[in-house]
Protein backbone atom coordinates (compact mmCIF):
# COMPACT_ATOMS: atom_id res chain seq x y z
CA UNK A 1 0.00 0.00 0.00
CA UNK A 2 1.28 3.16 -1.21
CA UNK A 3 2.72 5.61 2.02
CA UNK A 4 0.48 8.75 2.93
CA UNK A 5 2.37 12.07 3.85
CA UNK A 6 1.13 13.48 7.49
CA UNK A 7 -0.69 16.35 5.34
CA UNK A 8 -2.79 13.59 3.48
CA UNK A 9 -3.49 11.74 6.43
CA UNK A 10 -4.67 14.97 8.58
CA UNK A 11 -7.17 15.36 5.72
CA UNK A 12 -8.53 12.59 5.67
CA UNK A 13 -9.43 12.23 9.52
CA UNK A 14 -10.38 15.14 8.53
CA UNK A 15 -12.67 14.28 6.05
CA UNK A 16 -14.13 11.00 7.75
CA UNK A 17 -14.99 12.48 11.23
CA UNK A 18 -17.17 15.27 8.73
CA UNK A 19 -19.22 12.27 7.62
CA UNK A 20 -18.00 12.83 3.72
CA UNK A 21 -18.97 9.91 1.47
CA UNK A 22 -16.15 7.63 0.22
CA UNK A 23 -17.06 8.65 -3.13
CA UNK A 24 -15.87 12.39 -2.03
CA UNK A 25 -13.29 11.46 0.07
CA UNK A 26 -11.83 9.32 -3.13
CA UNK A 27 -12.76 12.09 -5.67
CA UNK A 28 -10.74 14.30 -3.47
CA UNK A 29 -7.80 13.17 -2.62
CA UNK A 30 -7.44 10.64 -5.91
CA UNK A 31 -6.80 7.40 -3.46
CA UNK A 32 -8.38 4.53 -3.73
CA UNK A 33 -11.30 2.91 -2.51
CA UNK A 34 -9.85 0.23 -0.58
CA UNK A 35 -7.22 2.50 0.69
CA UNK A 36 -9.72 4.50 1.98
CA UNK A 37 -11.65 1.51 4.05
CA UNK A 38 -8.00 0.83 5.34
CA UNK A 39 -7.12 3.81 7.12
CA UNK A 40 -11.16 4.53 8.27
CA UNK A 41 -11.54 0.96 9.97
CA UNK A 42 -7.57 1.81 11.11
CA UNK A 43 -8.69 5.39 12.95
CA UNK A 44 -12.00 4.76 13.29
CA UNK A 45 -12.23 1.57 14.53
CA UNK A 46 -15.60 0.73 12.64
CA UNK A 47 -15.62 -2.92 10.70
CA UNK A 48 -17.98 -1.79 8.46
CA UNK A 49 -16.91 0.75 5.08
CA UNK A 50 -18.09 4.23 5.06
CA UNK A 51 -21.42 4.51 3.64
CA UNK A 52 -22.00 5.09 -0.04
CA UNK A 53 -25.26 5.23 -1.71
CA UNK A 54 -26.65 7.54 -4.71
CA UNK A 55 -28.04 11.07 -4.19
CA UNK A 56 -30.01 10.78 -7.14
CA UNK A 57 -33.97 11.31 -6.98
CA UNK A 58 -34.92 7.83 -7.99
CA UNK A 59 -38.21 5.88 -7.04
CA UNK A 60 -36.44 4.33 -4.21
CA UNK A 61 -34.86 7.82 -2.70
CA UNK A 62 -38.51 9.59 -3.66
CA UNK A 63 -40.42 6.54 -1.39
CA UNK A 64 -37.97 6.91 1.68
CA UNK A 65 -38.40 10.71 1.59
CA UNK A 66 -41.69 10.25 1.05
CA UNK A 67 -41.77 8.12 4.27
CA UNK A 68 -39.56 10.82 6.31
CA UNK A 69 -41.92 13.69 5.42
CA UNK A 70 -44.28 11.81 6.81
CA UNK A 71 -43.49 9.70 10.05
CA UNK A 72 -39.67 10.75 10.22
CA UNK A 73 -38.15 12.94 13.06
CA UNK A 74 -34.41 14.06 13.19
CA UNK A 75 -32.64 15.08 16.45
CA UNK A 76 -28.75 16.50 16.78
CA UNK A 77 -26.80 16.59 20.53
CA UNK A 78 -24.37 19.25 20.74
CA UNK A 79 -23.02 17.60 23.95
CA UNK A 80 -21.89 14.01 22.30
CA UNK A 81 -22.25 15.33 17.85
CA UNK A 82 -24.67 12.60 18.06
CA UNK A 83 -27.05 12.54 14.65
CA UNK A 84 -29.90 10.70 15.13
CA UNK A 85 -33.09 9.62 12.51
CA UNK A 86 -36.05 8.23 13.28
CA UNK A 87 -38.86 6.74 11.47
CA UNK A 88 -42.00 6.20 13.90
CA UNK A 89 -44.65 3.62 13.51
CA UNK A 90 -48.07 1.93 15.63
CA UNK A 91 -47.37 -1.58 16.66
CA UNK A 92 -50.57 -3.03 14.26
CA UNK A 93 -47.91 -1.41 11.43
CA UNK A 94 -45.37 -4.14 12.41
CA UNK A 95 -45.62 -5.36 8.55
CA UNK A 96 -44.87 -2.11 7.24
CA UNK A 97 -42.28 -1.15 9.48
CA UNK A 98 -40.34 -3.93 8.55
CA UNK A 99 -41.11 -3.15 4.74
CA UNK A 100 -39.37 0.31 5.49
CA UNK A 101 -36.66 -1.27 7.40
CA UNK A 102 -35.71 -3.11 3.90
CA UNK A 103 -36.40 0.03 2.01
CA UNK A 104 -34.55 2.54 4.37
CA UNK A 105 -31.13 -0.05 4.13
CA UNK A 106 -31.31 -0.64 0.28
CA UNK A 107 -31.43 3.33 0.02
CA UNK A 108 -28.57 3.56 2.49
CA UNK A 109 -26.38 0.68 2.35
CA UNK A 110 -26.73 0.63 6.41
CA UNK A 111 -28.30 -1.64 8.91
CA UNK A 112 -30.87 0.49 10.87
CA UNK A 113 -32.54 -0.61 14.11
CA UNK A 114 -36.31 -1.37 14.60
CA UNK A 115 -37.21 -1.20 18.21
CA UNK A 116 -40.17 -1.42 20.67
CA UNK A 117 -41.03 2.24 22.43
CA UNK A 118 -43.50 3.19 25.27
CA UNK A 119 -47.16 2.86 24.25
CA UNK A 120 -46.81 0.04 21.94
CA UNK A 121 -45.12 1.73 19.72
CA UNK A 122 -42.26 1.17 17.25
CA UNK A 123 -39.00 3.11 16.17
CA UNK A 124 -37.01 2.90 13.11
CA UNK A 125 -33.38 4.26 14.12
CA UNK A 126 -30.03 5.07 13.14
CA UNK A 127 -26.78 7.52 13.82
CA UNK A 128 -25.48 9.11 10.64
CA UNK A 129 -24.57 12.72 9.88
CA UNK A 130 -24.40 11.85 6.09
CA UNK A 131 -28.29 10.17 6.45
CA UNK A 132 -29.29 13.47 8.35
CA UNK A 133 -28.16 15.76 6.31
CA UNK A 134 -29.49 13.31 3.33
CA UNK A 135 -32.90 14.43 3.80
CA UNK A 136 -31.94 18.37 3.72
CA UNK A 137 -30.78 17.58 0.19
CA UNK A 138 -34.33 17.03 -0.59
CA UNK A 139 -36.54 18.97 1.87
CA UNK A 140 -36.70 21.94 3.73
CA UNK A 141 -37.99 22.18 7.37
CA UNK A 142 -37.76 22.99 10.57
CA UNK A 143 -36.75 19.61 12.74
CA UNK A 144 -38.33 21.10 15.74
CA UNK A 145 -41.68 22.13 13.86
CA UNK A 146 -41.24 19.11 10.54
CA UNK A 147 -45.23 18.47 10.37
CA UNK A 148 -46.00 21.77 9.78
CA UNK A 149 -43.30 23.05 7.33
CA UNK A 150 -41.58 20.17 5.40
CA UNK A 151 -41.91 20.76 2.01
CA UNK A 152 -39.77 19.46 -1.57
CA UNK A 153 -37.27 21.95 -2.19
CA UNK A 154 -37.76 23.28 -5.25
CA UNK A 155 -36.34 21.38 -8.68
CA UNK A 156 -37.37 19.28 -11.72
CA UNK A 157 -37.84 15.84 -10.50
CA UNK A 158 -38.14 12.76 -12.62
CA UNK A 159 -41.83 11.13 -12.62
CA UNK A 160 -39.87 7.91 -11.21
CA UNK A 161 -39.14 10.06 -8.12
CA UNK A 162 -42.28 11.55 -8.10
CA UNK A 163 -44.06 8.41 -8.03
CA UNK A 164 -42.09 6.73 -4.84
CA UNK A 165 -42.73 10.27 -2.80
CA UNK A 166 -46.09 9.76 -3.09
CA UNK A 167 -46.26 6.02 -2.10
CA UNK A 168 -44.22 6.86 0.78
CA UNK A 169 -46.23 10.31 1.79
CA UNK A 170 -49.51 8.42 1.44
CA UNK A 171 -48.62 4.96 3.59
CA UNK A 172 -47.60 7.46 6.30
CA UNK A 173 -49.77 9.97 6.43
CA UNK A 174 -52.42 8.75 3.59
CA UNK A 175 -55.44 7.06 3.65
CA UNK A 176 -57.68 4.50 1.75
CA UNK A 177 -61.20 3.39 3.11
CA UNK A 178 -64.57 2.11 1.44
CA UNK A 179 -68.07 3.66 1.89
CA UNK A 180 -70.79 2.03 1.55
CA UNK A 181 -71.56 3.13 -1.91
CA UNK A 182 -69.11 4.02 -4.53
CA UNK A 183 -65.30 3.69 -5.33
CA UNK A 184 -62.72 3.79 -2.82
CA UNK A 185 -61.76 6.91 -0.88
CA UNK A 186 -58.29 8.19 -1.19
CA UNK A 187 -56.81 10.74 0.43
CA UNK A 188 -53.35 12.27 2.08
CA UNK A 189 -53.66 14.70 4.97
CA UNK A 190 -50.59 17.28 6.12
CA UNK A 191 -50.43 20.56 7.96
CA UNK A 192 -48.13 21.92 5.70
CA UNK A 193 -49.85 23.86 2.90
CA UNK A 194 -47.20 24.16 1.06
CA UNK A 195 -46.26 20.12 0.86
CA UNK A 196 -50.43 19.71 -0.18
CA UNK A 197 -49.98 22.30 -2.87
CA UNK A 198 -46.67 19.72 -4.05
CA UNK A 199 -48.45 16.73 -3.78
CA UNK A 200 -51.50 18.03 -6.37
CA UNK A 201 -49.13 19.41 -8.00
CA UNK A 202 -47.09 15.63 -8.67
CA UNK A 203 -50.80 14.11 -8.89
CA UNK A 204 -51.87 16.28 -11.71
CA UNK A 205 -48.38 15.35 -13.64
CA UNK A 206 -49.56 12.15 -13.09
CA UNK A 207 -53.00 12.75 -15.11
CA UNK A 208 -54.44 11.91 -11.85
CA UNK A 209 -56.94 14.35 -10.61
CA UNK A 210 -57.79 15.82 -7.20
CA UNK A 211 -59.46 18.20 -4.72
CA UNK A 212 -58.23 20.02 -1.59
CA UNK A 213 -59.97 21.16 1.62
CA UNK A 214 -58.59 22.48 4.77
CA UNK A 215 -60.16 21.57 7.95
CA UNK A 216 -59.49 24.05 11.08
CA UNK A 217 -59.00 23.25 14.69
CA UNK A 218 -57.63 25.19 17.51
CA UNK A 219 -54.00 23.14 16.87
CA UNK A 220 -53.23 23.59 13.11
CA UNK A 221 -55.23 23.62 10.29
CA UNK A 222 -54.95 20.28 8.08
CA UNK A 223 -54.94 20.09 4.61
CA UNK A 224 -56.46 17.55 2.97
CA UNK A 225 -55.87 16.34 -0.43
CA UNK A 226 -58.59 13.70 -2.07
CA UNK A 227 -57.65 11.75 -5.04
CA UNK A 228 -61.16 12.29 -7.31
CA UNK A 229 -62.92 9.25 -8.04
CA UNK A 230 -62.58 8.93 -11.85
CA UNK A 231 -58.87 8.96 -10.46
CA UNK A 232 -59.57 5.78 -8.09
CA UNK A 233 -58.39 3.38 -10.05
CA UNK A 234 -55.74 4.75 -11.97
CA UNK A 235 -53.70 6.10 -8.40
CA UNK A 236 -54.19 2.87 -6.91
CA UNK A 237 -52.31 1.15 -9.87
CA UNK A 238 -49.87 3.36 -10.75
CA UNK A 239 -48.59 4.25 -7.13
CA UNK A 240 -49.35 0.54 -5.65
CA UNK A 241 -48.62 2.42 -1.76
CA UNK A 242 -48.12 -0.52 0.65
CA UNK A 243 -51.82 0.84 2.06
CA UNK A 244 -53.52 0.58 -1.19
CA UNK A 245 -52.37 -2.99 -1.80
CA UNK A 246 -53.18 -4.22 1.75
CA UNK A 247 -57.08 -2.29 1.11
CA UNK A 248 -57.12 -4.49 -2.28
CA UNK A 249 -56.12 -7.56 -0.61
CA UNK A 250 -58.83 -7.57 2.23
CA UNK A 251 -61.71 -6.51 -0.93
CA UNK A 252 -60.82 -10.00 -1.90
Amino acid sequence: MKRLSSEIKAKLKADFKSGKSINKVSSGTGLAKSTLYYWYKKWMGRKTPLLDFSYGPTELAGEVIGIFAGDGSQYYYKKNWQYEVHVHFGMKNLDYAHYVKMLFEKNFNKIFRLNNQPDNKLRLSTQSKIIFEYFHKFMSFNPSKKHCTVLLKEGVYPVEFAIGFIRGFHDTDGSISQPKYGKPVIMFHTTSGKLAIQIREMLTDLEIETTMFVQKSKWKPMYRVRVRAVSVYRFIEQISSFKCIKFQRKAI
